[in-house]
């Protein structure tokens, strides 16, 4: 539960760092408008995913969801971004300001200012480290969660679980063959 409840405070870090860079990107705004808008859905989908985190820190669909599928799209979002060089969504005439994958993957990842990043420098690279820190530790939640249910399921039925019976012994075994005489 704990960590779910952490999980959810480093999405929030993510939230404000996605709000960040919809105030303050100023060149992603004017070259592809359509993901300046991603962005800004982006950081609601952070939100909402911080609250699930924080109100369903017990449930294992939720905390999987919200922890451990979202942080994946995230990040898959953002290789597409550099895959397209940052165009996807934009208008026809995007011939993108990154002609390269290089060079959108320094833009967008490396936030490097060569490449017109205004931001921050490490905004990104800290986004994607909050993101992992929050799938390892939604990961954890889930596997406590269900190693908790597990116990408590044994707990109310006495420790015992349903047992099949126990196969017959062969006569050729040790166990059940006479004492040897062998002292005679």
């Amino acid at each position: 539960m704990l960590m779910s409840r952490i999980s959810g405070v480093l999405m929030i870090g993510v939230f404000l760092l996605n709000v960040y860079i919809g105030v303050g990107d100023t060149v992603i705004r004017s070259v592809n408008p359509a993901h300046y808008y991603l962005n800004w859905l982006i950081a609601v989908v952070d939100i909402v995913a911080a609250i699930i985190l924080f109100i369903k820190p017990l449930s294992t669909t939720w905390v999987s969801l919200a922890g451990i599928a979202w942080p994946v799209v995230y990040v898959l979002s953002l290789a597409v971004d550099v895959y397209t060089y940052l165009c996807l969504g934009g208008s026809a005439s995007c011939t993108g300001a990154w002609p390269t994958h290089r060079s959108a993957f320094d833009y967008l990842i490396l936030n490097d200012p060569a490449q017109g990043w205004v931001l921050f420098r490490g905004t990104v690279p800290l986004i994607i480290a909050l993101l992992f820190i929050v799938f390892v530790l939604s990961i954890l939640s889930v596997y406590n969660e269900r190693k908790l249910k597990r116990l408590r399921v044994e707990a109310a039925t006495g420790g015992t679980q349903p047992t099949t019976a126990p196969a017959s012994k062969s006569p050729s075994s040790p166990q059940n063959s006479p004492p040897s005489s062998s002292s005679q």
